[in-house]
């Protein structure tokens, strides 16, 4: 993938209705390893799109969409076999995909198993200001970092920071004790705000603080938020709120034996950062 092929992408996902995802998603991805973000072509044209990200002991492949022309074609298994073959020549030792119900039994084929089932969740919680919810601050950065690293298991500060420059407006800490345990970032979709990362280390009833107070700053845009249904406490905090309904929902599914991201009961929802 280069600069110029950002537009396809978009409109990769765009055709698909994928709502979390955009231009900057892809831009993101490209800046932060442009190796393994592919296109494929044939015969000058685009007919897919497919992003590997690896990080120090763990990689995620996503954003796999082929144009229909070319489905049922070679094209997805070849993206999807350049993007293992990227992450496994750096001995990524743990690979995970969140993929759709129709697609798991393929991705068993190539080793992969389900953990569990990566809900989605869409709806307009009421605003609600917090006394323990704030803005986001550069100055935070560093802290918010080093409790995501803890408890997410990789170090994503580049999405992280990049996700705050971008959308800061969006990106609220908790704070507990004179100390921050939680943070919530979020950026724009298409027609909805994506929620993720959501790490919330305080007491969990108080973790939906932080949801309503980034409402206070959507101008009513509705909230889409991921939540692997393995995360008992975000599940029941989601479910009992009566704001959200549910989506269709994808397989989290994992290659490998080494520690896999994201699994860590602080880690509430999953978004593009969470993910990779």
């Amino acid at each position: 993938m280069k600069e110029e092929d950002l537009d396809f992408a978009e409109s990769c996902v765009r055709e698909a209705g994928w709502q979390s995802e955009t231009r900057d998603t892809f831009a993101a991805f490209l800046a932060f390893c442009a190796d393994g973000c592919f296109i494929a072509d044939s015969d000058a044209k685009l007919l897919g799109v497919c992003v590997a990200v690896p990080y120090r002991r763990s990689g995620f492949v996503g954003e796999l969409i082929v144009q229909p022309r070319a489905r049922g074609s070679f094209v997805g298994p070849a993206l999807f076999k350049k993007a293992i073959d990227f992450l496994c020549a750096r001995e990524i030792r743990s690979i995970s995909l969140d993929g759709v119900a129709a697609a798991a039994a393929y991705y068993e084929t190539a080793g992969f198993v389900r953990v569990c089932r990566s809900l989605r969740f869409l709806g307009a919680p009421p605003p609600l200001p917090s006394s323990d919810v704030r803005s986001m601050t550069e100055e935070d950065l560093e802290t918010v970092c080093r409790m995501d690293l803890e408890s997410w298991g990789e170090a994503r500060g580049f999405f992280l920071e990049r996700r705050f420059r971008h959308s800061p407006q969006f990106c609220h800490v908790h704070v507990g004790n004179g100390a921050i345990d939680g943070y919530i970032m979020a950026a724009p979709g298409r027609g909805v705000i994506a929620v993720g990362p959501w790490i919330f280390r305080g007491r969990r009833r108080q973790a939906l603080s932080l949801i309503q107070s980034l409402a206070c700053v959507t101008q009513g845009v509705p909230l889409r938020i991921g939540v692997l249904e393995s995360n008992r406490t975000a599940r029941r905090l989601i479910a009992d709120s009566g704001w959200f309904h549910i989506q269709a929902p994808s397989w989290r599914m994992v290659r490998g034996g080494g520690p896999t991201p994201g699994l860590n009961a602080d880690c509430l929802a999953v978004g593009s950062p969470a993910k990779g």
